[in-house]
């Protein structure tokens, strides 16, 4: 993945999302600066530290993971994850 685009499965009511949104704030949240609450109300909450289109190259996160009878994989740009938290989703 590139950017704040999200991939989660879902299972069993569970969701994990698979993806790492490539973004200020969530590089600030991995660092432990600051919360998830913190993060929904940042100033650069949208500033994203990598995408298509603005260079000719871009490092993209490239992943497997398993998935079961069952499952179902939600893809989501950050319209929907901005507005339904990962616990609606389930």
């Amino acid at each position: 993945n590139v950017g704040d685009s999200r991939a989660y499965i879902v299972r069993n009511g569970s969701v994990k999302q698979i993806s790492q949104d490539h973004s200020i704030v969530a590089d600030e949240m991995r660092a432990g600066l600051i919360t998830a609450d913190q993060a929904r109300n940042h100033p650069q909450r949208n500033i994203i530290t990598r995408c298509l289109g603005t260079k000719t190259e871009v490092e993209v996160d490239i992943f497997s993971e398993k998935v079961q009878e069952g499952d179902l994989l939600v893809l989501c740009t950050d319209g929907l994850s901005a507005v339904v938290t990962d616990e609606e989703l389930g």
